[in-house]
């Protein structure tokens, strides 16, 4: 069945495709949703309209609705997988000059558009943090993905596509970084393409001190079972965002 919202989609992806191979990678405003009137550069992100749908806000509506409304001045937001900084530029805008955000992502590309768009939106209160995120410090092995939204750290037991390139980059687990930082977070983003037990299982104390709410996107109907139960056992109730496996889990009392 198509829908008056999926083929209005379907248009916008078009529009998308059409444009972003005709026009220069410039910043475009978004012009609805709790990102409107902030900017980012045509194409940066990914998707089947080039990203386009962005500008519209059509991108995950729902979990960043439901991550403008819990965010209040001065929190702590921490954007593990921040990629081009789609969420770290709403939780930057939302949080304000008293509040912070950290935004962890591994991968050069997204690494250079993350800091475009944070100076381009003038996000004074965000530390890049220019790492991937486990369950341990140290150094990851980390192998882009086809497309920038899927670049993944690697475990050993593995398979890997012998066409794209693998690289070394730092690693960090939550608990160390918040140890480090002296810090709180309100909310955990976790977007890391395989990869959310481990996040999880290295932010273990975190979860119990502070008990921030998380919105995490599983890539496996495997480990979507494994985290479930990881966080049941931390006394965590967890709802569906979508039908794509992306959820928000907050503390119970």
């Amino acid at each position: 069945m198509i829908t008056e919202k999926s083929e209005g989609l379907r248009v916008i992806r078009w529009i998308g495709r059409f444009i972003v191979g005709r026009l220069p990678h410039i910043p475009l405003p978004i012009l609805r949703g709790p990102l409107r009137g902030t900017w980012f550069v045509l194409g940066s992100l990914a998707g089947p309209g080039g990203g386009a749908s962005v500008y519209f806000h059509k991108v995950e509506p729902a979990q960043v609705e439901a991550i403008a409304s819990i965010l209040k001045p001065g929190d702590v937001f921490v954007d593990i997988g921040a990629n081009v900084g789609f969420y770290t530029i709403l939780a930057s805008k939302r949080v304000g000059e008293k509040g912070k955000v950290y935004a962890i992502e591994p991968f050069p590309r997204n690494l250079f558009l993350l800091s475009i768009h944070i100076k381009i939106n003038r996000c004074s209160n965000v530390v890049v943090i220019p790492a991937a995120c486990a369950d341990l410090s140290g150094i990851a092995l980390f192998q882009p993905g086809r497309n920038p939204a899927e670049g993944k750290i690697l475990s050993s037991a593995e398979s890997v596509d012998a066409a794209l390139k693998i690289m070394p980059v730092p690693m960090i687990s939550i608990d160390d970084l918040c140890k480090k930082l002296s810090i709180c977070p309100r909310i955990l983003k976790i977007d890391v393409e395989g990869a959310e037990l481990r996040v999880l299982q290295g932010a273990r104390e975190i979860l119990k001190r502070c008990k921030p709410y998380l919105f995490i996107s599983v890539h496996s109907d495997q480990l979507l079972g494994e985290v479930l139960s990881f966080l049941h056992e931390l006394g965590y109730r967890v709802e569906p965002i979508s039908k794509d496996n992306e959820f928000y889990a907050s503390a119970i009392a």
